[in-house]
């Protein structure tokens, strides 16, 4: 079987509901207490449906154009060797793509003159389970990492079973955090990130960190569907 006979576009919405809140509260001098705070849908552009049999077939992304020089998009499936021992059951589920976000959180402080407002994006901590190195992704689309839900077949029904196993034991595989800046990669997700029990519709996390003079809390909330045209 050849890759493109199995590679189908799909139509995706991923979106992220953030919240974050931080307080510090000074035991000595009341006016030098402040807050910050922000809110923000992350999402993507809008999906990319001009298709050619090229892009299909042997690409696997859009082309970039002077009209598309760069586009939102998912595929289903990966290009794959045919080296007579592929079975091509094994990514059946797969999604390739790029959603990128479109627009950061801004984080709000009350004392904008001494603590100015930030730019803050949604990073997703994901760890290579041969290697076991966190790494950080600004990306709205985590590839393998989506729940198998799109079509009732024999791999996308053993990986739900597997990652269903994951959640129901409480091993966490996917993090998230905002921060203003790209964090470098690690070998364990950071501490004050938020534990998500899997990259998938529906899930919430939320982590708070108390101190004796602040509290922070950050939540966020998936919103994942996925479609065959």
């Amino acid at each position: 079987m050849n890759c493109w006979e199995w590679r189908s576009k799909i139509t995706a919405t991923v979106s992220a509901q953030g919240q974050y809140r931080f307080s510090f509260t000074s035991p000595t001098e009341p006016s030098e207490s402040y807050t910050l705070s922000g809110d923000q849908t992350f999402d993507h552009a809008p999906i990319y449906t001009g298709w050619t049999h090229r892009e299909l077939r042997c690409e696997g992304g859009p082309l970039p154009t002077a009209e598309n020089p760069k586009t939102d998009w998912v595929l289903r499936g990966t290009q794959i060797e045919q080296d007579g021992s592929v079975n091509v059951c094994r990514n059946r589920t797969t999604l390739t793509g790029s959603l990128v976000q479109l627009e950061p959180m801004i984080v709000t402080s009350s004392k904008p003159d001494i603590y100015p407002d930030q730019e803050w994006w949604l990073y997703f901590w994901t760890t290579d389970l041969s290697t076991g190195l966190w790494s950080a992704n600004r990306n709205l689309l985590q590839g393998s990492w989506i729940y198998p839900d799109l079509e009732n077949d024999p791999y996308s029904v053993a990986g739900r079973a597997i990652i269903d196993g994951f959640i129901a034991a409480g091993q966490i595989y996917v993090y998230a955090d905002f921060y203003p800046s790209d964090p470098p990669p690690q070998y364990f997700p950071p501490t004050n990130a938020i534990a998500l029990s899997w990259y998938k519709n529906g899930v919430t996390g939320t982590k708070n960190i108390s101190t004796p003079t602040t509290t922070e809390t950050k939540d966020l909330s998936l919103a994942i569907t996925f479609a065959l045209p």
